[in-house]
């Protein structure tokens, strides 16, 4: 959809700045591929990183889309409460390296 001028606007451009985990990278390194593959045309350009200040230096719009998933005999809230941590470390991040301005969407 941000490739597609949907988010943005048909005719913003977009730098993609891909954030994952370190264990999931060869995830991260596929999904680049298909994007490439797309050729859209509003998408300038994109970068994979699995380092938080690379991932969120300059950034102006942020969209946190990762979860730990439920685990096996996993309650609600302790799911609740390992992503907490996760959007904690992001968030801090942001705060340090992002663009002042910068727009957080979950």
């Amino acid at each position: 959809m941000i490739g597609q001028g949907r988010m943005f606007g048909p005719t913003q451009p977009v730098n993609l700045t891909l954030l994952e985990l370190p264990i999931a990278e060869s995830a991260l390194k596929g999904v680049m591929m298909e994007l490439n593959d797309c050729a859209l045309p509003l998408i300038r350009e994109i970068k994979g990183t699995t380092d938080l200040k690379e991932g969120f230096s300059g950034c102006q719009v942020a969209i946190l889309v990762g979860a730990k998933p439920r685990g096996p005999g996993m309650e609600r809230k302790d799911l609740l409460s390992e992503n907490a941590k996760i959007f904690k470390i992001q968030g801090q991040a942001i705060n340090e390296y992002a663009d002042k301005n910068c727009k957080v969407h979950k």
